[in-house]
């Protein structure tokens, strides 16, 4: 089911943005994944649970190499380091 997931949001991320995969950054799959949540379009997310689009699919091209150095393994973690106040 997972793998299924992951397929179906990278598919979806990559038309939707009309972009080839080595042109998906994180911003691009961070776009994505609020628009979903934004548009309630998230399986079991409602508009008052941390529930996001694309979550598995950012961890496997994080493992893979295919984000810059540095970038955030998760994308909860990345859009916490958006979200967190600058001290």
């Amino acid at each position: 089911m997972h793998r299924q997931r992951a397929k179906f949001d990278l598919t979806c991320a990559l038309t939707t943005q009309g972009i080839k995969l080595e042109d998906l950054t994180p911003s691009a799959l961070l776009h994505y994944s609020l628009e979903n949540k934004r548009l309630g379009l998230t399986p079991g997310a409602t508009r008052r649970t941390t529930r996001f689009a694309a979550l598995g699919v950012w961890e496997i091209l994080h493992r893979m190499g295919h984000f810059p150095p540095g970038t955030a393994p998760t994308l909860r973690t990345f859009i916490f380091w958006l979200t967190s106040p600058v001290t």
